[in-house]
């Protein structure tokens, strides 16, 4: 019986993990890997033409005579890389924000962890709207880097074929921009708006639990 209830324990600890691994995924999927790649794929239309990526896929495909690296390998290196990019460019924009708004950071970082002990539902909610704030970071970063390479650079061919004149170009790279901002500072407030309720609901409980 013993040995049944402990493999019974056992099963409950591993779906248990595994039901906190799901927001985790979410976040990284969202949060990172989406809009690295998007940001990967706006950074490569000014920085290669076409010969130029005929030429990386040849490298990517081909290693050693008619040999081919798998498809799935290749994916595989491609989501590391947006993840990467990803971690990275969060990194960037969080240390921006954290040195203008270091008190409110830090107190935003406090409530949440106190929230996701105490309330991991709560938590899991907050998780879902902090990957989206931080999809918005990603993006604000590639944008930069692309638009930042449009300007130092000749019009490559995709550009070329693509008929945009460099003026709509800046105009569409500074619209992208300004709407990566806003929604990182519209984001920044949803977060901070439900972080302050959950964290009254959960001080009200510490005062109704400390009451005889």
């Amino acid at each position: 019986m013993s040995e049944i209830k402990s493999d019974e324990k056992e099963e409950k600890s591993d779906h248990v993990s595994l039901i906190k691994m799901i927001p985790q995924a979410f976040f990284d999927i969202i949060a990172y890997i989406i809009p690295g790649i998007f940001s990967i794929v706006i950074i490569s239309i000014p920085l290669f033409d076409y010969e130029k990526l005929k030429r990386i896929l040849g490298v990517l495909y081909h290693i050693e005579g008619n040999s081919y690296v798998p498809g799935a390998l290749i994916f595989g290196f491609g989501l590391v890389f947006s993840y990467i990019f990803g971690v990275i460019s969060s990194a960037i924009v969080e240390t921006i924000f954290h040195s203008i708004f270091r008190e409110n950071w830090n107190l935003e970082r406090k409530k949440y962890r106190e929230i996701k002990t105490f309330l991991p539902k709560a938590g899991q909610t907050i998780l879902k709207v902090k990957a989206k704030r931080t999809m918005s970071k990603v993006l604000a970063i590639g944008v930069l880097i692309s638009l930042a390479i449009t300007i130092s650079k000749e019009p490559t061919e995709i550009i070329a074929t693509l008929k945009i004149t460099k003026c709509y170009l800046y105009l569409a790279y500074l619209i992208l921009l300004a709407g990566s901002v806003i929604s990182i500072y519209n984001y920044w407030i949803i977060v901070n708006s439900i972080i302050s309720d959950y964290y009254d609901i959960l001080s009200e409980a510490r005062v109704n639990q400390q009451k005889p």
